[in-house]
């Protein structure tokens, strides 16, 4: 009943017989073994539950079970307050605070009240087994492959939560992983962008150029891009789709970017074309014509007007 009940330290004499260790702390025991304020020991157990809220303020000789009573304080002197996790696992402000949303991490105490940062924040050691779980999966390279790109910067080209892609990485449910430095912390895992987009439900087929990047690639609009994707050069489309793409809610079109590639060493636009003058462009027009050399589908199909490199 006394050890069950009394702060008895381990050592102490209790009718002839020497403790071994102790079942229970008082808030002063506590503060003593652990070097913290009182006042701060009583109101981290009070807000973990551990002692009734207010409770210490009337019966100071109330105890708590010993081993969970400094675990709890050992982590408060170790927790790192939210706002500063990104200097200490290089992540960003918005996904350290996703990181607890989503219950990726935990603040030393759970509280929905007005805490002060010490009881809102982290404990160091759940900052390292976090980025030790996301190394767990994938192999050290000394520079990203091809389609392979930060959990953020994959999040944002798929435009998904980054929390989303971590979950299946920390459920090693991505088979394609990188790993750089361990100095870069969060941001030394690399996900292929392909695999994640699949994994999301972000991309259908294969990757490619969304239909904007294309149109700026060549010099024209995205219309003229959707439009290209219908016309055919003999057996060959002009462009020729890979898959698409979710994005702002919807599926968007993604265009192979060998296609692009293709494109752009078999057409060349009129205004690119040598002796092209901006204030007359029907000279060249004219010129082109008398050697035979039309554009290579009607402009009004288009809204551009492209010639074959092989007949200039």
């Amino acid at each position: 009943f006394i050890l069950d009940t009394f702060p008895v330290a381990a050592g102490t004499d209790l009718f002839g017989e020497i403790i071994p260790c102790r079942k229970k702390h008082s808030v002063a025991s506590l503060s003593a073994h652990t070097d913290v304020h009182p006042k701060t020991v009583a109101n981290a157990l009070a807000q973990s539950g551990m002692l009734p809220k207010d409770l210490y303020v009337v019966n100071s000789r109330q105890t708590v079970p010993a081993g969970p009573a400094e675990e709890l304080i050992e982590k408060l002197k170790r927790a790192v307050p939210v706002a500063k996790i990104p200097e200490y696992i290089g992540c960003t402000r918005s996904q350290a605070s996703l990181l607890i949303e989503n219950g990726i991490l935990h603040t030393v105490i759970q509280d929905t009240g007005n805490r002060t940062a010490r009881y809102k924040g982290v404990d160091l050691v759940d900052l390292h087994q976090l980025i030790s779980r996301m190394r767990h999966f994938g192999k050290p390279v000394q520079k990203p492959s091809k389609g392979f790109m930060s959990i953020g910067g994959a999040a944002k080209k798929l435009n998904v939560s980054s929390m989303k892609i971590l979950s299946l990485l920390l459920k090693g449910e991505l088979e394609k992983v990188e790993l750089l430095s361990e100095e870069l912390k969060f941001c030394s895992v690399l996900v292929d962008l392909a695999e994640v987009a699949q994994q999301v439900g972000a991309k259908t087929g294969k990757l490619g150029m969304t239909v904007s990047a294309t149109a700026r690639a060549l010099g024209v609009t995205s219309e003229t891009v959707q439009l290209l994707l219908n016309c055919s050069d003999g057996d060959q489309g002009a462009l020729e789709l890979s898959g698409q793409v979710r994005h702002m809610g919807a599926m968007r079109d993604l265009v192979d970017q060998d296609s692009v590639t293709r494109f752009k060493q078999r057409y060349l636009k009129l205004s690119l074309i040598d002796g092209f003058w901006a204030g007359d462009p029907d000279r060249l027009r004219a010129k082109l014509t008398r050697m035979d050399i039309l554009p290579v589908w009607e402009p009004t199909m288009v809204n551009a007007e492209f010639y074959r490199l092989s007949d200039l």
